[in-house]
């Protein structure tokens, strides 16, 4: 009987440090962001994998906007036991507290030698991403926060490092000399835009100059996807 309670005990104390492992999800103030993305929790680098925290899903679009060719992995976090408000037009009513996240990656490819990333060029349709993605075979760029304050929304763009471990924030942007895997294609530049600039899309009020976000409304929601509960992204 003494074994046997030693082996459950040895069991529950290797769940409770997985679970300690992951991150916490933690809003920091709009004034005063941390520089690393893993600050917030939300998602992280881990074991060779880019993984997000339990609390955030992820989520795609129908029609998502052309971006050089890259990958995105959108994510949405709310506030424990604070739903969104259901809107049939326009962006749902997201609570205080809320993050979005938008991870722009491609398809790690074999280098040339001569110090310009090159990556895999995708063409296919849009996907629901994995939760976890392999380091070894994707190439991470930038992510994106948008986080509402009581005060509004406010982005934060953050840039990963070349070992692919941590995401910094670069509040003045970032330019990313990158080259497709294709034979005799020439380089070209990938802009991580500055925090100023995402109200060149994001700010649809100007009168207001308030940010909103694009993505998740319910036209641009409403998708059949497999592995996803109901079948379809809205419920």
């Amino acid at each position: 009987m003494r074994a046997v309670f030693l082996a459950s005990a040895a069991c529950t104390a290797i769940l409770l440090a997985c679970v300690a492992r992951e991150p916490a999800v933690v809003v920091h103030p709009a004034a005063a962001p941390p520089e690393r993305l893993s600050d917030w929790g939300l998602l992280y680098a881990a074991g060779g994998e880019l993984r997000l925290n339990e609390a955030a899903r992820a989520y795609t679009l129908n029609t998502p906007l052309f971006s050089d060719y890259a990958l995105k992995l959108r994510t949405v976090r709310l506030p424990p036991g604070t739903p969104a408000e259901y809107r049939a037009e326009g962006p749902f009513g997201f609570p205080v507290g809320t993050i979005l996240s938008k991870t722009f990656y491609y398809p790690a490819a074999e280098q040339s030698g001569d110090g310009v990333l090159a990556v895999g060029k995708v063409t296919a349709p849009e996907a629901l991403p994995p939760r976890r993605l392999d380091l070894e075979r994707y190439r991470l760029i930038e992510t994106r926060l948008l986080v509402r304050y009581a005060e509004g929304w406010q982005a934060f763009p953050y840039v990963w490092n070349a070992a692919q471990t941590e995401a910094v924030l670069s509040v003045a942007g970032d330019l990313r000399p990158l080259r497709f895997e294709s034979a005799g294609s020439a380089p070209f530049t990938y802009v991580v835009p500055d925090a100023n600039q995402c109200a060149g899309c994001h700010v649809t009020d100007h009168a207001s100059r308030a940010l909103v976000p694009l993505g998740p409304k319910a036209w641009q929601l409403n998708r059949t996807l497999a592995g996803v509960p109901g079948g379809n992204q809205l419920d």
